[in-house]
């Protein structure tokens, strides 16, 4: 899938600083929203969110196809899980946050089946036709599917699958339009969990408004490290965070196919395949 429309120009030298939180579903989205909001906070920036709890919450599908929403806009806007058909100004500042896709595929099954919530309970329903067909066929379908192929989101993004469309495709939108950019700071999910300090602090960076120090120094504690559950239960919102774990969910020749679609993804951002 490519965006063909006439893109948006970026900011004017009148606006102030504009950052674009940049990322994927399943993968500590959540959690950049937290720091992305206590950070706007203690910045006095404004903060635009499809999540709860922003200063302005604005839907997805409002980012993407409502043009008349940028222009004289500045502040923070996240997360934005698939790239959207703007063209940030060089002055515009990008954080591209990633995640193995191995991996996003693997969360997004459970998420799907078992503990998100939405019209249809967990494990129930067409839900459960997903979970019972497996996780295989199911992360095959998303990572490669030019149509959605299950029915509603559930933490996958599927509900905007004529936008963003199958998870290579999101991924190789960031490429395509991101990647080796100046003014695009790239993080990984996998840093996030084994150093969220070290992550933190480069998020952190990315804002003038405060030395990243100061940033860091006034967030709370809910925002200083992500949090890591005890077992892995498939109930949880954060069921597994350890990096890799699609080698224990699912079959090796999943696996090979997958990093066969994926293998200029796992190349460019040097995960191991």
């Amino acid at each position: 899938m490519k965006f063909t429309g006439p893109v948006l120009a970026g900011q004017d030298e009148t606006m102030g600083e504009r950052i674009i939180f940049y990322t994927l579903h399943r993968s500590g989205s959540t959690y950049a929203h937290e720091v992305c909001r206590a950070i706007t906070r203690l910045c006095g920036i404004k903060y635009y969110s499809p999540n709860r709890g922003a200063d302005e919450q604005v839907t997805a599908r409002q980012l993407a196809e409502d043009r008349s929403f940028w222009p004289g806009r500045d502040g923070c806007f996240g997360p934005l899980r698939f790239f959207m058909p703007i063209e940030p100004a060089e002055t515009d500042k990008i954080i591209l946050h990633l995640r193995d896709p191995r991996d996003v595929l693997t969360s997004m099954f459970f998420s799907y089946c078992f503990y998100h919530s939405g019209e249809v309970p967990p494990a129930t329903g067409y839900r459960k036709e997903v979970a019972d067909r497996g996780i295989d066929e199911f992360v095959l379908s998303l990572a490669t599917a030019k149509e959605s192929p299950v029915v509603g989101d559930y933490g996958t993004g599927c509900h905007l699958w004529p936008i963003a469309g199958n998870l290579h495709n999101r991924y190789r939108q960031y490429l395509d339009h991101l990647v080796g950019r100046a003014n695009v700071v790239t993080l990984r999910y996998e840093e996030m969990i084994a150093d969220p300090a070290a992550w933190l602090r480069k998020v952190a960076s990315v804002f003038s408004a405060m030395e990243a120090d100061s940033i860091v120094a006034g967030l709370g504690d809910s925002c200083r490290g992500a949090a890591k559950p005890e077992a892995d239960d498939i109930w949880s919102h954060k069921r597994h965070v350890t990096p890799g774990d699609h080698k224990e969910k699912l079959k090796p020749a999943t696996i090979g196919t997958l990093n066969d679609v994926f293998h200029d993804v796992l190349k460019a951002f040097d995960y191991q395949f």
